[in-house]
């Protein structure tokens, strides 16, 4: 989220009371809320995916905070 602000996008986290955590990033475009999740692999790693299957590592924050800013529709 932090990072998002820091390239001009605004974020939502919607926390439910049980289970985990959801980031929301609104496209200006359509006024869509496109979700982006966090993902733990088999060996403990950690990623965000959005958009139908883009991925990136969660350990490059800012890195995936600029391919998530991009999506535009």
């Amino acid at each position: 989220m932090i990072d998002l602000r820091g390239l001009g996008r605004g974020s939502s986290l919607l926390a439910p009371a049980t289970g985990e955590g959801l980031l929301f990033v609104p496209l200006p475009r359509t006024g869509r809320r496109m979700p982006v999740l966090g993902l733990q692999d088999g060996r403990g790693r950690w990623s965000y995916l959005w958009d139908g299957g883009y991925c990136a590592d969660a350990d490059g924050t800012m890195r995936a905070a600029h391919q998530i800013a991009a999506v535009r529709w």
